[in-house]
């Protein structure tokens, strides 16, 4: 790796402390992922690049071990955070699903007159983030690329829209 660098310090710095140090970083980032190898080699890789553009950038870092343990701890945190958080979404959406499909499956003119009821009386930008959320199953994501809305938006529209469908499915004549 050295020698496909040039001769700049902070290329020098980033080199010396790949090869002395990227063993231990990988070990310590597949210790913390329970074993996963694959994605304790990409966190450990990111941890390498995060510091390798701070070199670039002119920062002085006096002790590269301890940085770059610091940051592929932040960056396995973070990973485990956003996995535990999909496996949650997913686990949720599925069984929302799951209950809006057993629904459908039972009742389809019924389940068809509710969402139409409901529809007519919520907004158009209401209409359609219920209709993406809990007609199509898509992820917040999604909704947001398909919208141009931030998920945070999406989030306080779908917090403010859950009490008004209450209110709605309440007129319906449904008991939530």
């Amino acid at each position: 790796m050295a020698n496909q660098l040039n001769n700049a310090p902070q290329d020098r710095q980033f080199s010396e402390a790949f090869d002395r140090f990227y063993p231990f970083i990988f070990k310590f980032c597949c210790a913390r992922l329970s074993g996963n190898c694959d994605l304790a080699e990409d966190c450990a890789q990111e941890a390498f690049y995060v510091f390798f553009c701070k070199l670039r950038d002119g920062v002085q870092i006096e002790n590269p071990k301890a940085y770059l343990v610091k940051t592929a701890n932040l960056i396995v945190m973070n990973r485990r955070t956003k996995q535990t958080a999909e496996r949650a979404r997913t686990a949720e959406e599925a069984a929302a699903l799951q209950l809006v499909s057993a629904e459908r499956a039972e009742a389809k003119p019924e389940f068809r007159d509710l969402t139409a009821y409901i529809l007519k009386n919520l907004n158009k930008a209401d209409g359609e983030v219920f209709r993406l959320r809990y007609l199509q199953g898509m992820s917040l994501a999604e909704i947001a690329g398909q919208t141009g809305n931030s998920i945070t938006a999406l989030t306080s529209r779908l917090s403010r829209m859950r009490i008004k469908l209450r209110q709605i499915i309440e007129e319906y004549g449904v008991i939530v």
